[in-house]
Order: structure tokens, then sequence, then C-alpha cells
């Protein structure tokens, strides 16, 4: 098992105003040696 941490201001990105912000939401992360052989882990962002 790995474990890490993803902070919410990671996730943020420039929205068309130009405000870098999260969204609230689920997300997925895959983690794998290529883009088919992967593990998959899902988390929620509250906003």
């Amino acid at each position: 098992m790995v474990r890490f941490d993803v902070k919410a201001s990671e996730l943020a990105f420039y929205h068309s105003d130009l405000k870098k912000r999260t969204e609230g939401g689920d997300y997925k992360i895959f983690v794998g040696g290529n883009s088919r052989d992967v593990l998959e882990g899902r988390f929620s962002l509250s906003r």
C-alpha cells in the first residue's frame, strides 16, 4: 500500500476570470507504468 496526501491547493487551476481556485467534486487518480495497466483511486473535495 502506498499513501500520499493531495492538498486542495494542488488541484487548483485558473478559471476564465484568471483567478486560481479549486472546484469541489469527485476526483479519480490513476497510477501505473502505462495507460492500460493502472490502479485507480477516488476521492471527493468539498468546497
